[in-house]
């Protein structure tokens, strides 16, 4: 089959969910001849327990970025992290040396999420690949690897005596580039065991472990797969900024989470903990949502009082406890008490979930897809149209609930308010120690039901700016968790 034919409609829908051409055990693939590239071997992630991996990953984005190359998918149907059946997983190292030596170009690139980059980093060695492309990958699985440090995937593995490979090495001669969300410290501390000799590395300003599947929903992961493969002996235009330590105050991670442990359990505050570890803020951060979960039921309300909404129901999606969802429930039933025009605020406007919250329904344009805390800001300039009655020639203020920019040292946000046709304020305000925006405005003395509001980023150097193809928004964006309007 001819890869230049484009992918789209049902004929993607038919080849992403093809049956495989082999089976060697738990390990299936499925390949298509390219006329003129190398061949790119894509591992694909865990899935969806309990359901079968069914859908063969990142085939649409190969498409767009190496459309004449060979492209072989493999999956490992037992989720072992290729630890099972040790015959028929020489059998398909064999099978894919020799299809891979079939190729029309000279090129080898294996590439994989997750799971699926411990798969390519594997057999990056042992197809002796020139590029491997790992997105959020786990380097190390094996239990005593792991042990008081990372216990995600232990349900899926087998015991470490039967474990082939308990930990993935760099390839000899291969250009590795690491794609990890920085703000998942178990991610970080995976991403940290390979070394920046080893490895070109790109932070992604994010707390979700799926950093492919949020490539793919901006459009840019088929070009960031490109970009690395047409550039292999350069880091990849992704910009890696804020800068992530891979080690705090000289200790590691996977030190850190252990003594996060001890001083929860011994009932010491975070604040103690952080000034004796010497891990200096903002990154002290990174580690609260662990200490809240070691603190277990004896976490307290007050202790995760000056989290945002949304940063405790993500907290809560990350480490699900009775004791948190008590904490968050409280928390909501306050934020729906009955409106008091007395306490100022008449309208609040938030989301809950990914998928509904009000908050939803007053986005006009330049926003990203909403999530359970809010919604990041898209692009420079961002716009609310807020169905509000006011009375005319009233005194209010707009209250906007915002997230600053990771890197927001010199970045202010300008909030422009209309009532119908009329402007009515206009202020530029510092992101520095604020996450609550006030505007105070008087309406005009014709009425109207809407309230329109453009808030656009503004900051003297915006170097992600300088690849507008690869640039993060959320590192120049903003934000959103709530919008509020009420009286003065």
């Amino acid at each position: 089959m001819n890869l230049a034919v484009p992918l789209g409609g049902k004929t993607a829908q038919r080849r992403e969910n093809a049956p495989p051409e082999r089976a060697f055990g738990p390990y299936e693939v499925l390949s298509e001849g390219g006329t003129a590239g190398g061949a790119v071997v894509v591992f694909n992630s865990l899935g969806n327990p309990p359901q079968r991996m069914n859908a063969w990953e990142m085939r649409g984005q190969l498409m767009s970025a190496v459309p004449d190359w060979q492209v072989i998918s493999v999956r490992d149907q037992s989720r072992s992290w290729f630890n099972a059946d040790p015959p028929a997983l020489k059998n398909l190292a064999d099978w894919l040396a020799a299809r891979v030596a079939q190729r029309p170009g000279p090129r080898v690139v294996t590439l994989g999420s997750s799971v699926g980059a411990f798969g390519a980093l594997l057999f990056a060695r042992l197809l002796k690949a020139d590029t491997c492309i790992a997105l959020s990958p786990q380097v190390a699985v094996g239990r005593s690897l792991t042990e008081g440090c990372d216990h995600r995937w232990n349900g899926f593995l087998p015991p470490d005596a039967d474990m082939l490979h308990p930990v993935v090495a760099p390839a000899a001669g291969c250009v590795h580039h690491v794609l990890f969300p920085a703000y998942d410290l178990l991610d970080v501390w995976q991403a940290s065991l390979l070394s920046p000799e080893q490895a070109f590395f790109y932070a992604r300003l994010t707390e979700e472990h799926n950093c492919a599947a949020e490539l793919k929903s901006q459009g840019v992961l088929g070009p960031f797969i490109a970009d690395c493969i047409h550039r292999p002996r350069e880091p990849s235009s992704v910009p890696a900024a804020p800068p992530v330590r891979f080690n705090f105050g000289g200790r590691s991670v996977k030190s850190l989470l252990r003594s996060i442990k001890e001083g929860a359990a011994a009932g010491r505050s975070f604040a103690d903990w952080s000034r004796e570890v010497q891990v200096e803020p903002p990154y002290d951060m990174l580690f609260f949502p662990y200490w809240c979960h070691a603190r277990g039921d004896a976490l307290a309300q007050d202790e995760v009082a000056g989290l945002s909404d949304g940063q405790l129901l993500s907290m809560l999606r990350r480490f699900p406890s009775q004791k948190l969802a008590e904490i968050v429930k409280a928390r909501r039933s306050a934020h729906h008490e009955r409106p008091d025009p007395s306490k100022g605020w008449l309208t609040t406007w938030r989301a809950w979930r990914a998928d509904a919250g009000t908050l939803g329904t007053v986005l006009s344009s330049g926003w990203n897809s909403i999530e359970r805390w809010g919604v990041w800001s898209l692009g420079m300039v961002s716009e609310l149209s807020l169905p509000a009655m006011l009375v005319p020639e009233t005194h209010y203020r707009l209250r906007l609930s915002v997230r600053p920019p990771p890197a927001s040292d010199g970045v202010g946000l300008r909030v422009v308010l209309r009532v119908g046709p009329e402007i009515c304020a206009t202020e530029t305000f510092s992101f520095s120690d604020r996450h609550d925006v006030v505007l105070a405005f008087k309406t005009p003395a014709t009425a109207s039901a809407t309230v329109g509001v453009t808030a656009s980023v503004e900051r003297t150097v915006c170097p992600l700016l300088d690849h507008p193809v690869y640039s993060d928004l959320r590192a120049c964006g903003f934000g959103l968790e709530a919008v509020s309007i009420g009286v003065r």
